[in-house]
């Protein structure tokens, strides 16, 4: 089954390593990992380097300013689509089967007929390890 593709962002300093390996290949996983429920969530996309002054707005969160204190020209977006998603939580049974040992995963359809337009309250894929 497919589903419609979430866009994630994180904000990083201006001058970071990475940013040079983002330009050069746009793929990118994100691991959260859950001790508690012994759980987690892979996300395999594409990333896209943001300093649009209106998109920083949009996602600029006031804690970030003790990182940031530059809040125009101090900080990039990395805003993520993802493409998959894996998920394991043990506790839960949700985990991967033999023989390929490939864990549960969902598979996003990409919609190219607009570019990405954050809105307010969506900055964010939120995801959830819930085990009760």
């Amino acid at each position: 089954m497919l589903y419609s593709a979430p866009c994630t962002c994180q904000a990083v300093v201006l001058f970071t390593p990475g940013l040079e390996e983002i330009r050069r290949n746009n793929r990118v996983t994100l691991y959260y990992f859950d001790a508690s429920v012994q759980g987690y969530v892979t996300l395999y996309g594409r990333a896209r380097l943001v300093n649009d002054p209106k998109e920083k707005a949009i996602h600029w969160k006031e804690e970030w300013k003790t990182f940031y204190p530059d809040r125009d020209k101090g900080y990039l977006l990395i805003a993520v689509t993802a493409e998959r998603l894996e998920v394991v939580i043990e506790k839960k049974g949700i985990v991967p089967t033999s023989p390929t040992w490939t864990p549960p995963t969902l598979f996003f359809r990409q919609i190219k007929t607009k570019p990405f337009k954050p809105q307010v309250g969506r900055t964010h894929c939120r995801i959830k390890l819930d085990v009760d």
